[in-house]
């Protein structure tokens, strides 16, 4: 089985393409959102959370994300404690739920940071998806209705889309303008026929 991991700037468009390629019949784990829903059903990793944040950090067992948000893109040395405390976490998940699908050809991890969080050493290839930064801007004020300094802090606290592209082993260009459904049959296409 291949483990693939897709990751990208913030809205570079790697939920479309994991979106795709899930529709391809390739199971897709969203690394992203395990990590959001471990903060706030993981005892020890709410109990950690509150002694880095404080306990006003959770309201009625949510997680107060804007303020988070608003300290760790602001604060690199917060961000990093708190990827530490949750990807230790997600990296287990991911790892339990990869032998649910030990028969398959490939899985698939979608990852905003799987560098940062070295979960790439666990991964056999990695494909990045980049787009251009106005592009990644728009597409998140659409979704988010964030601000553009909110958006560039979040841009400016991941790894540069440039870092990510020497990193990756695969690249699929999302830029409005190339189709991005060619680029992924290529790349699964070339996966597929290596692990023969």
């Amino acid at each position: 089985m291949l483990k693939i991991g897709v990751t990208g700037g913030i809205g570079s468009g790697k939920t479309q393409v994991c979106s795709i390629i899930s529709a391809m019949g390739y199971p897709i784990f969203n690394a992203d959102l395990v990590a959001r829903r471990i903060v706030e059903e993981d005892s020890k990793i709410i109990m950690s959370i509150k002694e880095v944040f404080g306990d006003n950090i959770y309201s009625n067992g949510l997680l107060n994300r804007k303020r988070v948000a608003e300290l760790v893109f602001s604060n690199p040395k917060l961000l990093e404690t708190l990827n530490y405390i949750v990807h230790p976490a997600v990296k287990d998940y991911f790892n339990n739920w990869v032998l649910n699908y030990h028969s398959r050809s490939l899985v698939v991890e979608e990852a905003a940071i799987l560098f940062e969080s070295d979960t790439y050493k666990d991964l056999d290839k990695i494909i990045v998806v980049s787009a251009p930064l106005e592009v990644r801007i728009n597409r998140v004020k659409k979704r988010d209705g964030m601000s553009r300094e909110a958006i560039l802090n979040r841009i400016n606290s991941q790894l540069h889309q440039e870092e990510l592209i020497k990193r990756g082993d695969y690249i699929i260009e999302n830029d409005e303008v190339q189709l991005i459904l060619p680029q992924i049959v290529v790349i699964i296409n070339d996966l597929l026929k290596d692990s023969l």
